[in-house]
Parts: structure tokens; C-alpha cells; sequence
């Protein structure tokens, strides 16, 4: 047993016949936390689309229910993945599971969701008072979006609801967020080593 300041887990190791395995199960609800198998990956048999449909099957079976990839990115034969919650068709940040896949033998080898566990709930979403392409009229001049949609970030003061845009300016990825009451910018993120790494819109 692990207590820290935010959350009291249960800690176990397990042998398998596909290597050592370790797991992090919350002791309020029972919930995975984090999983990690510590056999290598050395080739690769599976591809990103059949990884992400691998890591929803996991997820799913975990009882984390209605989550989508938003990022994927390839190191070396494994496939990471973000996946965040989905509320009637709003993407919540705040709620967030990253999954690793052996590109090798396809199955799950790792999984982080402290975030999710510790801020997950059923949100009274607010309704966007203005469109999408006014909130995209915010956007810098010369900025090329390749996709979009609303979802609720995290902010110093609790949650927002954004219209979020992803593309290029200048030769470089970016993401931007709008905020869907005010207009008002609310972040803007560089994406940084996108070589192997791509949005899921």
C-alpha cells in the first residue's frame, strides 16, 4: 500500500508469461492507476490504427468508458497514445489517460491516468455562446488549421469550455484555444518533435 497526498493506491507485481508487470490500483473505487509490463519490444507487427483500437479495448475492459485518442507518436515498435474523455461530443482535458503499445506482440506494455482518477466527474457542460468560426476569426493571420472542436481545458481557476484548433503557422505545429463564452485566446501550445507524433481530430 502507497499513500500519497492525493491518493491512496495498492501496489502489486505480477509475473506472466509475457514478463513483469506492475500496477498501481486506487484504493477508493479500485480503479488502475498505472500499469507497466517490462518485456522489450524489438519489432514491428501491428500498425497505429490497430494500436489505438487495442488501447480502447484495454480501456473499455478497465471500465473507462467513452474515451477517444487525441495524439499518437511512435517510439521506436511502441505506440504511445493520449486519450481523453468524451462528453457529448466535447473533448474533457482535464480527464486524461496516456497508453503505451508493443507494436510487436500488440498489447498494452504501459498506462498512466492519474489525472483522470483524481478529477473525473460528470460535468454540467455550458453551452458555447459563440460559433466555431468565430472563434476562428481569432485566430492569427497565416495560421493553417487542419482540424477543430470544443472541448473543456484546465485553467488556473478551475475548467474552461474552448473551441480548440489545431495546424500550422510559420512551418511549426500548434495548438490554440479559444474561449468558447468570451473569444478570448486562452492558450496557445508549440508542438514540439511531431516527426513521429500526430493529432487525432
Amino acid at each position: 500500500e502507497a499513500a500519497a497526498e492525493q491518493l491512496t493506491c495498492y501496489n502489486l507485481v505480477i509475473s506472466t508469461g509475457d514478463g513483469e508487470m506492475g500496477a498501481q490500483i486506487s484504493k477508493l473505487g479500485g480503479k488502475v492507476v498505472e500499469f507497466n509490463s517490462y518485456k522489450d519490444c524489438n519489432s514491428k507487427n501491428f500498425s497505429v490504427e490497430r494500436c489505438i483500437d487495442i488501447a480502447e479495448d484495454f480501456l473499455d475492459a478497465l471500465g473507462y468508458d467513452n474515451m477517444e485518442a487525441v495524439w499518437t507518436s511512435e517510439n521506436g515498435t511502441t505506440c504511445n497514445l493520449n486519450f481523453a474523455y468524451e462528453q457529448d461530443g466535447v473533448i474533457i482535458y482535464s480527464d486524461m489517460i496516456k497508453v503505451k503499445v508493443c507494436e510487436e506482440r500488440g498489447i498494452v506494455t504501459g498506462m498512466e491516468g492519474l489525472s483522470y482518477v483524481l478529477n473525473h466527474v460528470k460535468r454540467d457542460l455550458p453551452s458555447a455562446r459563440i460559433a466555431k468560426s468565430e472563434a476562428k476569426a481569432k485566430l492569427h493571420a497565416g495560421f493553417e488549421t487542419e482540424g477543430s472542436r470544443l472541448c473543456v481545458i484546465p485553467t488556473d481557476g478551475g475548467e474552461a469550455l474552448a473551441y480548440e484548433f489545431y495546424g500550422q503557422y510559420d512551418g511549426s505545429d500548434y495548438y490554440v484555444y479559444v474561449d468558447a463564452k468570451t473569444g478570448e485566446e486562452l492558450e496557445v501550445f508549440t508542438v514540439v518533435g511531431t516527426k513521429q507524433g500526430r493529432a487525432l481530430m
